[in-house]
């Protein structure tokens, strides 16, 4: 059972908290984040499961920030439990934040080298991973193969790769 922080309309922690799944209280939000991995000229992107909401769109790893842990170190837990990968939290930088209707959404960069081969998928949460050349990401944004939350931030991701 999940249990997350309430947030306010300033993305503050109010004190409460609500269950997953849960209705959220009208004015309130909860953290959602995903990070960016970005090796060189390539960006590691994962395949939703298809048992969960949106099956078989592409992202990056990701998910809610569970009740007490900062937006940072939610964004090192997932990309952990989803693809086996361990972050440095002082590595990771905040790219951008966008509020939605229910949920407040961190989207952070991070570079550091990867290798498909040595990902442990959570094959719950991930069916597929992928190493991409970020030229090619603005096809896959085309083709509405990313989703919608990520589509918004993949521009400053790809400025902020190439430096």
């Amino acid at each position: 059972m999940e249990i997350w922080d309430l947030l306010d309309q300033e993305g503050k922690k109010t004190g409460q908290t609500i269950q997953r799944g849960k209705p959220l209280p009208e004015g309130y939000y909860h953290l959602v984040v995903h990070t960016w991995i970005v090796d060189q000229d390539h960006v590691l992107i994962t395949r939703r499961a298809l048992e969960k909401p949106h099956p078989g769109m592409w992202e990056t790893p990701g998910g809610s920030a569970l009740s007490g842990e900062s937006s940072r170190e939610a964004a090192v837990r997932e990309v952990k439990e989803e693809i086996g990968m361990e972050l440095e939290l002082s590595k990771l930088d905040k790219l951008k934040r966008t509020w939605h209707d229910s949920y407040v959404h961190d989207i952070w960069f991070v570079e550091r080298p990867f290798s498909l081969e040595r990902l442990d998928l959570q094959r719950e949460e991930v069916s597929e991973a992928r190493r991409i050349k970020l030229e090619t990401l603005h096809e896959w944004i085309r083709q509405d193969c990313l989703i919608t939350g990520l589509q918004a931030s993949a521009n400053e991701m790809v400025e902020r790769a190439g430096k």
